[in-house]
């Protein structure tokens, strides 16, 4: 299964755990109604 992810490896918590920092910090104010897809470019 790992092979078929382009980074060849899981994704880790803490990666998904700093995107929603970022967006729930003051530097992520403008963004409003957008999508982030966390699969290691498996969705390519």
């Amino acid at each position: 299964m790992v092979k078929s992810i382009p980074l060849l490896r899981f994704g880790k918590p803490q990666e998904v755990a700093s995107l929603i920092t970022y967006l729930l910090s003051d530097e992520a104010l403008f963004i409003t109604g957008s999508e982030y897809l966390i699969d290691g470019g498996q969705s390519v």
